[in-house]
């Protein structure tokens, strides 16, 4: 148990939304095929879904071991983050703490949160960390001090950010935010 952190890339299609992605890679994971007769997808969606289903890993299986049926990737994972978790609830999720919701992220935040990662690296006033990322209490959150856990996230956030803003192709998918506690 504990608090974890992913950001998942899907794809952009045209007349599909992300829960509709969501509860087709749901129904696939558990049926192992798309019934149009119980499924609550329309056809015409279900057939423009079909050529994304594939195979993924989450971020954290480097080797490849655990493989899933899915639509949307994991693009990154954190684990017990809370000073990240807390800034994309307060930017991202409208102050919504919901383990429930998944929010899109545009370029222009991930830039924000990468020059917030970029001062707190920079400097060793803890001050100004707590500023520009406090910590967030919570049932299985981690700590919430400000010391070496605390900048390990902070640098693991930043080289994040510095993929996204070199790598990521904003016009051809969407990058979304989930955590669960």
């Amino acid at each position: 148990m504990g608090l974890d952190m992913s950001l998942m890339k899907y794809p952009r299609i045209d007349g599909v939304t992300i829960k509709e992605m969501d509860l087709a890679t749901r129904y696939v994971r558990w049926r192992g095929k798309i019934d149009f007769g119980r499924f609550l997808l329309k056809p015409d969606v279900a057939l423009k879904l079909l050529p994304y289903i594939h195979i993924g890993y989450d971020a954290w299986d480097d080797g490849e071991m655990y493989p899933y049926i899915t639509i949307p990737d994991e693009y990154a994972y954190w684990r017990k983050a809370n000073a990240i978790h807390k800034w994309f609830v307060d930017n991202i999720c409208g102050g919504v703490d919901d383990c429930e919701l998944s929010r899109a992220i545009t370029r222009e935040e991930i830039v924000d949160l990468h020059e917030r990662c970029k001062t707190i690296l920079g400097t060793t006033n803890k001050e100004a960390w707590a500023k520009l990322l406090p910590t967030l209490p919570g049932f299985f959150f981690g700590s919430t001090e400000y010391d070496d856990r605390y900048l390990e996230d902070i640098r693991h956030t930043l080289i994040i950010c510095e993929s996204i803003l070199k790598d990521f192709d904003f016009d051809k998918y969407s990058l979304h935010y989930e955590a669960s506690w």
